[in-house]
């Protein structure tokens, strides 16, 4: 599946496009934005980007609390409990 069939990847494409023109029509200094959505939970990309990694080589944080003084998490319930356990959400946890 191409990036481009993901939110984010058409984005990129729309983003590069515009770029482009920038530049054709001469590079006056410019400033644009381009709000991308991963790597928010739920995790969901293109395959060939999950193999790029070998999960038995990645491990968790030697701790499951946030860093001291670190604002509280947002979210569904649900979501927040499955990024603490260091889990994508959906999955079975046995």
């Amino acid at each position: 599946m191409p990036d481009s069939a993901y939110h984010d990847g058409a984005l990129a494409d729309m983003a590069v496009a515009a770029l482009r023109t920038i530049v054709a029509e001469g590079g006056t200094p410019f400033w644009l934005g381009v709000g991308f959505i991963r790597p928010h939970l739920p995790f969901v990309a293109p395959k060939r980007y999950w193999d790029l990694y070998d999960p038995a080589k990645i491990g968790l944080a030697p701790t499951p609390f946030p860093p001291r003084g670190a604002p509280p998490l947002r979210g569904a319930p649900r979501r927040r409990t499955a990024l603490l356990r260091g889990r994508a959400v959906g999955t079975d946890p046995r």
